[in-house]
């Protein structure tokens, strides 16, 4: 799945995400700033909980989550067409 927008993460879409996407087994792809926002507050150390990664961290950068995977892309112009293919490859999508 490829979220290429997700700085504001709620606490209802947080359950969302947890209960629907964040499992089994699933590869997702962050950019930017995933989480920034609560829809009250900024705060970087959030897009680490979505990603597993520190904010701007040079990537494409993966991370094993507890029954998924997260890649995060700080900067969009990083995940070009043939790494993003090569993820969806590795997520068995193609």
């Amino acid at each position: 799945m490829f979220l290429p927008a997700t700085s504001l993460i709620t606490p209802e879409r947080a359950e969302v995400l947890k209960k629907h996407l964040c499992r089994d087994g699933r590869t997702l792809v962050w950019t930017y700033a995933p989480g920034i926002s609560d829809g009250k507050t900024l705060d970087v150390a959030r897009i680490k909980q979505w990603t597993g990664s520190e904010y701007k961290t040079a990537g494409p950068a993966t991370v094993e989550m507890e029954g998924w995977k997260a890649v995060y892309c700080f900067e969009y112009k990083t995940m070009t067409p043939a790494l993003l293919k090569q993820i969806i490859k590795g997520a068995g999508v193609l």
